[in-house]
């Protein structure tokens, strides 16, 4: 059996206490990342499912003629007021739009 020095001993040691810091670090950077990929995860299956129920409304092909620089009615434009129902009300955009051309105040 072959016996290694004082000095190698303690330096191989330290290394592999630093590498167990080092480790217990990753760790936690991996656990928090997993946690956001989670909550990506949610808000990208909501995004999906909106899409969904989107793309089955038959109207969905009527965002082609929403134009966002003609008048709505009110005071500004088309954009504008889809782009005040989102911040305002938290509508989806595509949902603002169709709903405008629904009330036939999109006068494109």
């Amino acid at each position: 059996m072959k016996f290694m020095p004082a000095v190698d001993y303690e330096a191989a040691k330290k290394e592999i206490e630093d590498s167990q810091s080092s480790l217990e670090a990753v760790k936690l950077k991996l656990e928090e990342r997993t946690a956001e990929l989670e909550e990506v995860t949610k808000s990208m299956q909501a995004l999906v499912e909106e899409k969904e129920t989107l793309m089955k409304d038959p109207k969905i092909a009527e965002v082609a003629n929403f134009c966002t620089g003609c008048s709505w009615g009110g005071s500004g434009n088309c954009g504008a007021r889809v782009q005040y129902l989102m911040d305002t009300y938290n509508n989806a955009k595509i949902a603002a739009m169709l709903g405008l051309m629904e009330q036939g105040k999109c006068k494109n």
